[in-house]
């Protein structure tokens, strides 16, 4: 351990390091991190924990560096949010080619934006959104369990400070001026026991589930919890942030 400790400081010494990034099967170790918080942990220095193999230290970084670069005396400098499969009306009329009937008999129209923060937006440590999500499927679906078990939600970034009516273009990608920034994933196969046979438009039988997801944007790293209801009673778990670090 004296030699870890060592080769740590021969790093860090006469830099300004805020962040210590640990990954890999020993990263993992309990022990490991108790001492490089007591050594290394003070002050305004943090010990991440790539904690879930899908988090790479690389995007951990790079979740890091995108927030810590962002954000300027606590203002956001881009407008955040994420993409919407929304009911169509008459303010998506230059989409409607592009519409489709859901599970339930609604009909809706991909690539909308829901903003989340606007662009220069001061906020505090501990701000966070809270998205909540019906998601339907027709009774014949064999991917109900595949779905549920890896539910993806993409978070957007733009420069505007007008939150645009659309973030992604008929074809799925980015409109000009916004980028990806990252994923939240979350398991919701306990869901799955709790789908039941409902009635839409037109007695069209379809199931469906609800949730919501947290996302805190307030410190110097994303994070993220999911919540729903099962057998009457609320539950909250992790969800995991995948930063698209090619996009950085």
């Amino acid at each position: 351990m004296k030699d870890i400790m060592d080769s740590v400081r021969s790093l860090i010494e006469s830099r300004k390091v805020e962040f210590l990034v640990l990954v890999g099967g020993f990263g993992e170790s309990p022990y490991l991190r108790q001492q490089l918080k007591m050594v290394f942990g003070k002050g305004d220095r943090s010990i991440v924990v790539a904690e879930e193999p899908s988090r790479k230290a690389a995007a951990e970084g790079a979740s890091i560096w995108h927030l810590t670069r962002d954000v300027k005396s606590r203002a956001v400098r881009y407008t955040y949010g994420c993409n919407l499969e929304v009911e169509y009306n008459d303010n998506y009329r230059e989409r409607m080619f592009n519409c489709y009937t859901d599970a339930s008999g609604v009909v809706r129209v991909p690539g909308a934006f829901s903003p989340w923060v606007i662009k220069e937006t001061v906020l505090e440590d501990n701000f966070y959104h809270e998205l909540t999500y019906h998601y339907v499927w027709e009774p014949t679906s064999r991917t109900i369990w595949s779905e549920l078990s890896n539910r993806v939600i993409n978070i957007y970034i733009c420069d505007a400070l007008v939150a645009p009516l659309w973030i992604l273009d008929t074809q799925g990608y980015p409109m000009p001026g916004a980028r990806h920034l990252c994923a939240v994933t979350a398991d919701l196969s306990g869901l799955y026991s709790e789908l039941t046979l409902q009635y839409g438009f037109n007695g069209r039988q379809y199931y469906g589930v609800q949730y919501s997801v947290l996302i805190a944007l307030g410190g110097t790293q994303l994070s993220a919890r999911i919540r729903w209801y099962q057998a009457g009673v609320l539950c909250e778990g992790p969800a995991t942030i995948i930063p698209d670090v090619f996009t950085q």
